[in-house]
């Protein structure tokens, strides 16, 4: 059998190391070895998830900020202001209009 294939059309895999985690508390191993067999992963594969969740979290409120900044792009104008919602609202209330 010849099989032919371009260098482009294979996919090459991700580059992997192995890490090796000394001193863990055996109580811990026991719960994390618990959790990933009740989600059906590895160890490995749910340590790296837990691993992989943490360094995507924002590390301080300012990294936070700053993303919620860059989300939220430029300023948009709706024709009206917040304080005249506001007392649109009010002035509903007043008038016993359902709000």
């Amino acid at each position: 059998m010849h099989t032919c294939m371009h260098a482009s059309t294979v996919a090459k895999p991700a580059r992997k190391v192995d890490l090796q985690v000394r001193g863990m508390p055996i109580e811990l191993r026991r719960k994390l070895a618990k959790r990933a067999a009740s989600k059906g992963l590895s160890m490995s594969r749910y340590v790296i998830a837990i691993i992989e969740d943490e360094v995507d979290r924002p590390a301080t409120i300012n990294e936070w900020l700053d993303q919620l900044e860059a989300r939220r792009g430029p300023p948009r104008d709706r024709g009206f202001s917040g304080a005249d919602l506001v007392r649109e609202i009010r002035d509903a209330v007043d008038r016993g209009d359902p709000v």
